[in-house]
């Protein structure tokens, strides 16, 4: 075979192999794309039966938040997580499940005991609106209980009662699930919220309104579902 021959061969052959790795590539993206389904949860460590709830217990859709009392982008979406209550009182159920982010909030953890023994004496979400809306007014306080305490007062909560409640082995025990339920989940951040088990991808409100119209369009679940 003469030299232009070869080149001319061993051009074909390049071409072949290129066309090859292209309708490879393009297969694989393909197979890429069909997998962004989001996921959906089916585990009991989603939801506990103590976990602090707001809502309809018998609500259709169950909006689960693992936050950090410290956390400033959970202060921003508790408002409108609140909202959704407000928009939907028949329809969404919310469920607070403690994610106390310590190694970089130093009050984290002593905040979520302060949510949880206000809940004691009937205030937990009112503790938790006060908490989020002053985080910045006690987010590096070195005392963080004695601060706790007089929100508590605020509220009108016997402060004695609170004081005992704060250090409870119960309440305490109530975070570190979620804490643990956190880590089987694989959560890493806060807020992390899922709606009727599926991971939002944002918290902004259109997002969580979006999610909302689908878990009500999705087909009914089981009664026995981890979720109720």
């Amino acid at each position: 075979m003469s030299s232009d021959g070869k080149m001319i061969g061993g051009i074909l052959v390049l071409s072949i192999v290129i066309i090859g790795l292209i309708i490879g590539l393009g297969g694989q993206s393909q197979s890429n794309t069909v997998n962004q389904e989001p996921i959906k949860v089916e585990t009991g460590e989603l939801v506990r039966p103590d976990a602090q709830t707001l809502g309809l217990a018998e609500a259709p859709v169950t909006v689960v938040e693992f936050a950090d009392f410290q956390c400033p982008a959970c202060a921003l979406a508790t408002p409108i997580l609140n909202q959704l209550i407000i928009d939907h009182p028949d329809q969404v159920r919310l469920v607070y499940r403690h994610l106390p982010l310590t190694s970089i909030h130093a009050n984290a953890f002593s905040s979520a005991q302060a949510a949880e023994a206000a809940g004691a004496q009937g205030q937990f979400w009112e503790m938790h609106d006060l908490l989020y809306a002053n985080q910045k007014e006690w987010e590096k306080v070195t005392d963080a209980q004695t601060t706790f305490a007089d929100y508590a007062v605020s509220l009108g909560l016997d402060r004695d009662q609170f004081q005992k409640d704060f250090t409870k082995s119960e309440f305490i025990d109530r975070i570190r699930l979620g804490l643990g339920d956190s880590q089987t989940l694989g959560l890493q951040s806060t807020p992390t919220i899922f709606v009727n088990g599926v991971k939002a991808d944002s918290f902004d409100k259109q997002t969580l309104e979006d999610a909302i119209s689908a878990a009500l369009s999705a087909p009914a679940q089981p009664t026995s579902s981890p979720m109720q």
